[in-house]
């Protein structure tokens, strides 16, 4: 299957390697993570509550599998969901 991996930058993540879905969702995934922490003065990625979302995507790809690994139709839709705390 997978080896776990760190990263320290997104660029370096080997998305060629991957599933074709992977270079959509991870990357707009982590940008949105990373935008959120940001933007909120986090100097951590430790998730907060006040950088929750929630994360709606699927993907259809072509006939074939893995073989043709190429995506047909996708959706993405990321949602702030943030919390107060008390």
């Amino acid at each position: 299957e997978i080896e776990p991996k760190w990263f320290h930058d997104i660029h370096d993540i080997p998305l060629d390697e991957m599933f074709a879905d992977d270079s959509l969702w991870l990357t707009k995934l982590l940008t949105h993570y990373n935008d959120n922490a940001s933007a909120v003065g986090e100097k951590s990625r430790v998730p907060h509550p006040s950088n929750e979302f929630s994360f709606n995507a699927w993907f259809h790809f072509h006939p074939g599998g893995t073989q043709t690994n190429s995506i047909m139709h996708h959706f993405i839709q990321i949602t702030n969901t943030s919390s107060t705390l008390s």
